[in-house]
């Protein structure tokens, strides 16, 4: 008997969608189809004849039920994400900011971050963690957008706090986090609204990713109120 090819996963959507389908068109055992890898298992074909009856089955299949059989592998997916370590897979970033009010108008304003419900931090909280020498914290919060996973920043101006200027005239002038990359639909429409608000792209930008990297995507560099880096990536419209 000839090698069998390893099943792909058209033939595993039959298979699901067909053990979804009306009991009349279902296969003996396959009412239910519970754990997926057992499911899978025992799907697979076992002489070439079995392959040619369940090629054809599936153009019996409604388009309802090929949803169906998507639905099930995106769930799968879905659980195997939540297996992860972390609970989510984006980063916010917290930045202390000379002027709250400056900030938050040029990240709204001239970037597009939404502000969100912020928060308070007690003094001795903030002690006790590490963060502050017991000031109290009022931090805002701005997102790229309304999903819950959205990238976040969260500004606060520390009152009485010396805090020192990091120096940023180039990402290499000081140790640690230097930008950050914001990715954009559109080049021409971002840099536009930078203008509106009196924002000017650093040194040459925007400039076209050089070769090697996707072409017909340009990077534009600007610094917000307190001289910080931050890369807008994207094409032009």
């Amino acid at each position: 008997m000839k090698d069998i090819p390893e099943p792909s996963l058209l033939f595993y959507l039959h298979r699901i969608a067909f053990a979804t389908a009306d009991r009349s068109h279902r296969e003996p055992g396959l009412d239910t189809i519970g754990d997926p890898e057992e499911f899978f298992h025992r799907s697979r074909p076992h002489t070439l004849g079995d392959v040619k009856m369940r090629k054809t089955s599936i153009q019996q299949l409604g388009f309802a039920t090929v949803l169906t059989a998507l639905s099930m592998i995106t769930t799968s997916a879905a659980a195997e994400e939540a297996k992860s370590q972390f609970a989510r897979q984006t980063v916010d970033l917290g930045i202390v900011v000379s002027d709250i009010a400056k900030s938050a108008k040029f990240y709204t304003e001239a970037i597009g971050f939404t502000e969100q419900k912020g928060f308070s931090v007690p003094g001795d909280f903030s002690k006790n963690a590490g963060l502050t020498a017991g000031q109290n914290l009022e931090i805002r919060v701005f997102k790229l957008g309304n999903n819950k996973t959205a990238t976040g920043l969260k500004l606060m101006q520390v009152p009485g706090a010396k805090s020192k200027s990091v120096d940023h005239s180039t990402i290499h002038a000081s140790l640690g986090y230097s930008y950050i990359t914001i990715h954009i639909t559109d080049t021409n429409a971002a840099v536009a609204r930078l203008a509106k608000h009196g924002v000017k792209p650093i040194a040459k930008g925007p400039i076209e990713l050089p070769k090697g990297l996707p072409q017909g995507i340009f990077l534009t560099v600007v610094r917000d109120p307190d001289g910080n880096l931050v890369e807008l990536v994207g094409p032009k419209k």
